[in-house]
């Protein structure tokens, strides 16, 4: 049992294995995301409550890690692939996404307001970790290489110059 909660969770979150990242996300990340799974788990049985906590989870791993949105997808559909009636697994996914995006408005507001973008990403250089991460030369690392190309894109500020790259 042990070995196959420390299986899934590396098929969730490889990182923790393949890199290393700035003190204290990684455990913070990967407890969230635990308690994404064991809620998930839990939401065919408990109910809308649980459903709740779900989106209130998956919120929390948003605001360490940008990525953690992409939990939402899979998420909604479980319901639907364990059985749960069509009807009881689209108002379980309306409750674990209005959950979410209540949690997730103080985001939603600032990047609107500083950025123009109505988005979930507590990343404010998305375009820029897209842009880093996909160059090959450098295993998708930081360079001063890329820093400096990145400061020759049109933009007055480092978001504007962000966008551009991704």
């Amino acid at each position: 049992r042990v070995a196959a909660l420390a299986a899934s969770a590396f098929a969730i979150v490889p990182s923790q294995v393949l890199m290393s990242l700035p003190p204290l996300t990684e455990p913070l990340y990967t407890l969230a995301v635990v308690a994404v799974v064991r809620l998930a788990i839990s939401v065919p049985v408990r109910g809308l409550m649980t459903a709740a906590l779900l989106g209130l989870a998956v919120a929390a791993a948003q605001y360490v890690r940008a990525s953690a949105a992409s939990l939402l997808g899979p998420l909604v559909l479980l319901p639907v692939l364990v059985g749960v009636g069509l009807r009881r697994a689209a108002l379980t996914a309306a409750v674990t996404v209005a959950a979410f995006v209540v949690a997730m408005l103080p985001v939603l507001s600032y990047n609107l307001g500083a950025h123009g973008d109505l988005s979930v990403s507590t990343s404010a250089y998305a375009g820029w970790s897209v842009f880093v991460g996909a160059n090959q030369a450098s295993d998708g690392r930081w360079n001063p290489d890329d820093a400096a190309l990145i400061a020759t894109f049109p933009g007055e500020d480092v978001w504007d110059k962000s966008e551009f790259a991704g």
